[in-house]
């Protein structure tokens, strides 16, 4: 057990030297990449056109609305120019009355804008985002054949979690990430 602990506290220490830090209205320059929060309904077509093109799921104008409406903050768009070349959206919820838990719902980057460090930029912003309210966990979900979103989140501290036979409409199967932001999850 104190093995375990001390796993999960090397995985949240790489991530705290990795994260960002970031006010939720902050923009954040990299290269000519502008990173903005969701502030109108305008930015819907973005957001919509980069998760239709990259995700396997389909969802509806309504499944995006819940999401944005909600939690718009942490909905998290990158510029290139006028050009929306990624997006992030999450939730923050109280699970159980006593578990603070963000969820990563959707993250996109147009293709020809991959390999830049755009899609760790959103993640971390979502994150510190969450941190700032006080979030516990954070957990997501991918397809098990996804080696670039595994990478990508393993490399931020995110663990595998849970296993989910033909979680996915398509029937593939995936994984359940999480990652632990508070100390008390390691006591």
């Amino acid at each position: 057990m104190d093995e375990e602990k001390k796993t999960t506290a090397t995985e949240e220490t790489k991530f705290k030297e990795r994260a960002v830090d970031v006010s939720p209205n902050a923009i954040v320059r990299q290269e000519k990449i502008k990173y903005v929060s969701y502030t109108s309904e305008a930015q819907m077509p973005d957001v919509m056109k980069l998760m239709r093109a990259d995700l396997s799921e389909p969802y509806s104008i309504y499944t995006y609305r819940y999401f944005i409406h909600n939690w718009p903050h942490l909905c998290v768009m990158a510029y290139n120019d006028d050009v929306c070349v990624g997006a992030i959206v999450c939730k923050l919820e109280m699970r159980h009355c006593t578990i603070k838990r963000g969820y990563i719902a959707m993250l996109a980057v147009d293709k020809n804008n991959r390999r830049k460090g755009i899609g760790s930029m959103l993640v971390r912003q979502s994150i510190q985002r969450m941190a700032t309210d006080d979030c516990d966990e954070v957990v997501l979900e991918t397809e098990v054949t996804n080696v670039a979103a595994l990478s990508l989140y393993e490399n931020l501290g995110f663990v595998r979690d849970k296993y989910l036979y033909q979680y996915y409409l398509n029937g593939e199967d995936a994984y359940r990430l999480k990652l632990w932001l508070k100390d008390s999850f390691m006591e």
